[in-house]
Parts: C-alpha cells; structure tokens; sequence
C-alpha cells in the first residue's frame, strides 16, 4: 500500500498517531491527501517525524503548518515533506524563544521554491564537508592539495583530509 493509504487505515483504526496527526492537520484548515493540491498534505512521513519531536501536546506539527501557512498560503509546493520539517526543527531548536508569527514574516519574504533551494544548496554543502572535505574546502576558498594528484606528497606533509595538519608532523615544513 502507498504512504496515503497506511495513513488512510490507521486512521480509520483509531491508531494514537495517526488520529491525531490527522486532527492536528485538519484544525489548520487542511487535509492529508494522496498528491499534491492546495490544502492537502501528502508527505505523510515528514507530518509523522514532526509529530514525533516533541510531546504531541506542545503542539509542534500545528505551529510548523501555521507557520507554514502564513508564510506561503495554501501553496501546494509548501507541503514538501523537507519544507515542513526544516520548519519544524527551526521551532523545536527555538521552542523557549521563538515568537510565532516572526517566523512566518521572514519565510514570508521569499517564495517556497527560493527557501528550498537554499536549504538543499547548503546541505550539500555540508554533506561534501563530510564526504570529500577538500572538495568542501576549495568550494569556499580554502586551499587543498589536488585528490590523489600530489603523489602523496600532501600527507607526508601533514595535510589530513579532515583539515589541519597532523599532530606527529610538527610545524609546516616538516618537524
């Protein structure tokens, strides 16, 4: 079965999460969908990992999708299942000082689309930090010795992919 669907059944048997994951969804005025429309939410997952969070009882998933909601409207393309939880986690990492609707009035400031690729911009950034720090490195200006070009020479000179030198090699130049 799709994601709707299990959603769907564990609805209809009163299953804790998915009732009120579904009651929380519909007191905004929206509604869980199978696809994308204008105020139904069909990434099932991200509405569950934001449910799960916090105490189901602070509130969280309604804040996100209030929050979500004043920022861009019933924008289907808000709906994104990355969208609602960068969203989310902005308030859970905030909870004690976060003044809703501030969020809403900054989101607000640019389309859907220009927050999600700025989001995916920088985790791919970090992503290549962990995966491949040189290439991270050189992407914002640092200097980093050719992958593999150098003939080793890098590493008999301290260099650590991580960054830094090595504690055994001493000073630059050599110990």
């Amino acid at each position: 079965m799709k994601p709707y669907e299990n959603f769907a059944v564990a609805v209809t048997a009163q299953e804790v999460e998915a009732v009120t994951i579904n009651a929380d969804v519909e007191s905004c005025g929206l509604h869980v969908s199978s696809g994308r429309s204008k105020n139904g939410i069909s990434a099932i997952q991200a509405l569950k990992v934001v449910h799960g969070m916090r105490d189901p009882a602070d509130g969280l998933l309604r804040k996100t999708l209030t929050t979500v909601l004043g920022a861009w409207g019933s924008d289907p393309t808000s709906w994104d299942g990355m969208m609602l939880r960068a969203v989310a986690i902005v308030i859970h990492r905030n909870w004690d000082t976060i003044a809703l609707p501030s969020p809403s009035l900054t989101l607000k400031q640019e389309p859907v689309g220009v927050w999600k690729e700025r989001s995916t911009v920088s985790k791919m950034g970090n992503t290549l930090a962990r995966v491949r720090p040189e290439c991270h490195r050189s992407a914002i200006g640092g200097r980093v010795p050719p992958q593999g070009g150098d003939g080793g020479r890098a590493v008999a000179r301290g260099y650590r992919p991580g960054g830094g030198r090595s504690a055994s090699r001493g000073p630059a130049g050599g110990a």
